[in-house]
């Protein structure tokens, strides 16, 4: 109440390992999303997975040119 929170302008960002946590965030449906910024690393295993049962959310994915993971 103090700090009214716009629900459908919530965003998800993720460094490394935190990609990881903030798409399981994402899919968890605890909350809804309104994009997702993945900084340095990709869709974990388990989330894509279930991405057919998801509501879509936009992801922005951010990396280097020459990263050999993604």
């Amino acid at each position: 109440r103090t700090y009214p929170i716009e629900r459908d302008r919530i965003f998800l960002f993720g460094f490394s390992q935190g990609v990881s946590m903030a798409h399981r965030l994402a899919a968890s449906g605890r909350l809804r999303v309104a994009g997702l910024i993945a900084w340095a690393a990709d869709l974990p295993p388990d989330v894509a997975e279930k991405l057919s049962d998801l509501d879509p959310y936009p992801v922005l994915l951010v990396h280097a040119s020459d990263d050999g993971i993604i």
